[in-house]
C-alpha cells in the first residue's frame, strides 16, 4: 500500500497549519483534529500536535490494509 503523504511533506503540513504567527490557535487545533475525526496526541507543541495527528491518521489505515485515510477526505481504493 502506498502512502498519500511522506514524512516530510506531513511535517511541511503540519508546520504550516502550526506556525507561531500565521497558524492555528489552540481552539483551532482542538476543532481541526475533531473534525477530522483524528486522535488528539495531547498538548505539544502546535505543530508536533498536528503533526501526530496527522501521522497517525495516515498510517493507522495503512497499517490495518484499508487504503487511504482520513487526511485524503475518507477515500478507499477499490479492489
Amino acid at each position: 500500500m502506498t502512502q498519500l503523504f511522506s514524512q516530510a511533506q506531513l511535517e511541511a503540513i503540519a508546520g504550516a497549519l502550526g506556525d507561531t504567527e500565521e497558524g492555528l490557535r489552540g481552539q483551532e487545533i482542538v476543532m481541526l483534529i475533531a473534525a477530522c475525526k483524528m486522535v488528539d496526541p495531547g498538548e505539544i507543541t502546535k505543530w508536533q500536535r498536528i503533526y501526530n495527528a496527522l501521522a497517525e491518521a495516515h498510517a493507522g489505515p495503512l497499517r490495518q490494509g484499508q487504503g487511504r485515510s482520513r487526511v485524503s477526505g475518507g477515500a478507499k481504493r477499490q479492489p
